[in-house]
């Protein structure tokens, strides 16, 4: 047996009228509404051109149809904005610092100048920035995967917050 933590469903009749009229009237406009909340928070950490057959789908036609080119839409600019924020964290995770110390890797951490401005460790792209981003970017997945809008704008409101990664 499974443990549903936040129950979502719940009973309607099966009446071809009455589904239609829920659809329409409850979840077509509550989904549209997430993905534009989605699209606004994304948008602000990396700008993505939406295809132009695209933007006309998504204006355009029944409903239902816009909001399946909007989900498109939505897809194509995540893995753009994942792909992204993760090849920033894997260019830092992965560079060798044996170039610096002549020596074998030791981290990168070890060559930051830490004095008395505020600490270059949480305000420099270095590894620990990095895997705080890549901690965020598999926080956002899994919102985003769950479908659960609200907790993958609050993940990209965090990569946005760390400031950083551009």
């Amino acid at each position: 047996m499974t443990a549903v933590r936040d129950e979502r469903a719940k009973r309607i009749d099966f009446d071809p009228d009455k589904l239609s009229a829920f659809y329409l009237n409850e979840v077509l406009p509550g989904a549209k509404a997430a993905n534009e909340k989605l699209m606004a928070a994304m948008a602000e950490l990396k700008p993505f051109s939406v295809p132009e057959g695209l933007k006309t789908a998504m204006i355009s036609g029944p409903e239902n149809y816009r909001r399946y080119a909007q989900d498109v839409a939505i897809e194509l600019r995540y893995q753009d904005l994942r792909e992204y924020f993760g090849r920033q964290a894997n260019a830092i995770l992965l560079a060798d610092s044996a170039e610096k110390s002549g020596k074998e890797f030791a981290g990168d951490l070890r060559w930051l100048k830490r004095g008395g401005t505020p600490d270059v460790l949480e305000t420099t792209p270095n590894s620990h920035t990095a895997w705080l981003l890549a901690r965020l970017l598999e926080k956002l997945d899994v919102a985003y995967g769950r479908g659960d809008s609200d907790a993958a704008v609050a993940a990209l409101g965090e990569i946005k917050k760390l400031g950083v990664f551009k």
